[in-house]
Formats: structure tokens, C-alpha cells, sequence
């Protein structure tokens, strides 16, 4: 014998469903700036954990017998296909070709491995820090940065610069 079931609650009144329609479409809006920079800054810090993690570990792994620059260019790839597939799809929404849009965001990494190669040693020189305290430093310097570059060059289409002609979507 089958149990009787409960009456469903019937449809949402006419301003319970205009407030509804609303926070969908606000929840929904992916492509607003301010939306955008927060979900950057989200990702943002996902990738500067997930980047200054795998630096670490080489570093704690393989520094006694490999120099901290080596290890500083083992790292920069795999944070940076991280790095890549995080922003693409949860920051800026991507529909471009990976083939152009891969290389000028690593276009974008490659200008800060190359200051990182530059100042890490000067910086270890002058600082009193040591190599783990001026790194992680110079990493929030990166994703900082890094925002205005990809936002401009690295995804920056039409739906990249004019959030209000997106469709904000994979379609």
C-alpha cells in the first residue's frame, strides 16, 4: 500500500517570484566587473597557495642539491597551466581558443618569472628575510598585477572589457 503524499506548496506568489527572478539574475550576472575581480581575487589566492606550494616543496625536496632559481623555473609551469585553467573558466569565463589564448597568458607569467629571476637574488642580498618570506611576497605582488594584464591581453576579448554585451557563458 502506497503512502499518500504531501501536497507540494504551490507556486511562489507574484512577489516572492520578482524577488527570486532577481538574485538569479544578480547571482547569475558573471561577467559584471566588480563580480569578476572578486572571483579573480578567489582564484587568486587558490593560486597563490597552489603556486607557492609547489615552489615549496622542490625547494624543501630538491634545494640541497639544485640551485632556488632551477627550482624557480621547475615550479612557474605547472602553477602556471594551474593558474590558466582556474582563471579561463572561473574568472574570466573564456570561450577564446586555448592556441592564443594559452600563450599570451603565459606571456603574462613569463614577465614575472623573468623579474622574479632578476630580483629574488637581489632581494636576498638586501632583505633581511630569507628565500620563503621574499617569495611569498613577491607572489602577492604577481597576482596583483597580473589582473590588469590578463583582464587587458591575456582574455581580453569584447565580453572581457564590456561585461554588459556578454553572454557569460561556454555557449
Amino acid at each position: 500500500m502506497q503512502r499518500p503524499q504531501e501536497p507540494r506548496p504551490g507556486p511562489l506568489s507574484g512577489a516572492e517570484q520578482d524577488r527570486t527572478i532577481v538574485r538569479v539574475r544578480y547571482v547569475s550576472s558573471p561577467d559584471d566587473e566588480r563580480s569578476r575581480q572578486l572571483r579573480f581575487v578567489a582564484v587568486g589566492v587558490w593560486n597563490t597557495i597552489f603556486a607557492y606550494g609547489v615552489w615549496a616543496s622542490l625547494q624543501f625536496l630538491l634545494g640541497a642539491r639544485l640551485d632556488y632559481l632551477v627550482i624557480l623555473v621547475l615550479a612557474w609551469p605547472i602553477a602556471v597551466l594551474n593558474a590558466f585553467v582556474c582563471q579561463r573558466r572561473l574568472v574570466f569565463r573564456s570561450t577564446g581558443p586555448i592556441r592564443t589564448e594559452l600563450p599570451r597568458f603565459s606571456t603574462v607569467y613569463v614577465a614575472s618569472l623573468a623579474a622574479s629571476l632578476v630580483l629574488l637574488p637581489i632581494l636576498l642580498q638586501v632583505l633581511p628575510f630569507n628565500i620563503y618570506v621574499i617569495q611569498a611576497g613577491f607572489t602577492v605582488a604577481v597576482v596583483i598585477l597580473s589582473y590588469l594584464a590578463h583582464r587587458s591581453f591575456s582574455f581580453g576579448t569584447k565580453s572581457a572589457r564590456s561585461p554588459s554585451t556578454s553572454n557569460g557563458g561556454d555557449r
